[in-house]
């Protein structure tokens, strides 16, 4: 019986962190959708980019909450961890500081 409990405890787990994955892919690739949904309103100014952001968050989060195929339970959480760092240091705009000799 215990096993049993294991196993449905593993599938929820699974599910919860595909479904992390899957909405933090439509964040990334199309926020208005999401946004539409639940907020019944269309990203402006910086929402796109926080929606963007948000959305590299949930697929590490997602990653880092897989669990592991084998008895390497660091592999995923390295590579959800690797992917926030990665994801999240890029800007998503260069600086706007003008080049110094213009005027």
């Amino acid at each position: 019986m215990a096993r049993h409990g294991m196993m449905a405890h593993r599938y929820i787990v699974k599910a919860a962190a595909w479904l992390e994955i899957i909405v933090g892919i439509i964040f990334i690739a199309a926020p208005d959708i999401l946004c539409l949904l639940l907020f019944d309103a269309k990203p402006e100014g910086m929402g796109r980019p926080l929606a963007r952001w948000v959305g590299v968050a949930l697929l590490a989060l997602g990653i880092a909450c897989l669990p592991p195929r084998s008895a390497d339970a660091q592999r995923t959480a390295v590579l959800g961890a690797t992917s926030i760092i990665v994801g999240t240091s890029r800007p998503a705009s260069p600086p706007a500081i003008p080049p110094s000799g213009s005027r």
